[in-house]
């Protein structure tokens, strides 16, 4: 689990402003508190504890493979994000205009119980296959 991470802009997730979060290690990207299970359990989680679980899985760091974040304000990817989340929203709601974003990455990590430090490769980069889960998210000023 990562230190608590200071985000650069206040954000609004289901109503509550959040100004730091926290990057799990088992796939889960959480507000206000660490999620430390390692084991993916099923939804809601015990207590209040609001989170988004982009890679929600058994993730297991000691075989190998890193956990990496960053925020970022590069126009290349405001605008790429600009273009993927066009559809998330229906008129009368304004298309999103993100400002910053927030990536993590699960980059070559074994799942719980692996007897190995080989990865299932997934996805696609260039025409490679891709040993990475990249997750970026926008997150609205509010």
């Amino acid at each position: 689990m990562s230190p608590e991470i200071f985000l650069w802009e206040n954000f609004s997730f289901y109503g509550q402003r959040h100004r730091s979060l926290y990057v799990n290690n088992n796939g889960v990207v959480s507000f206000g508190i660490g999620v430390p299970e390692f084991t993916p359990q099923p939804f809601p989680l015990p207590g209040y504890r609001p989170f988004v679980a982009p890679y929600w899985a058994d993730v297991d760091t000691s075989l190998g493979g890193m956990v990496y974040y960053r925020q970022s304000r590069k126009p290349e990817l405001l605008a790429r994000l600009t273009r993927d989340l066009a559809n998330a929203v229906k008129p009368p709601e304004p298309p999103p205009k993100p400002t910053w974003a927030f990536v993590a990455t699960w980059y070559r990590v074994s799942f719980f119980g692996a007897a190995s430090t080989k990865v299932r490769r997934r996805g696609c980069r260039g025409g490679r296959p891709s040993p990475t889960s990249t997750v970026g998210a926008h997150l609205r000023r509010q």
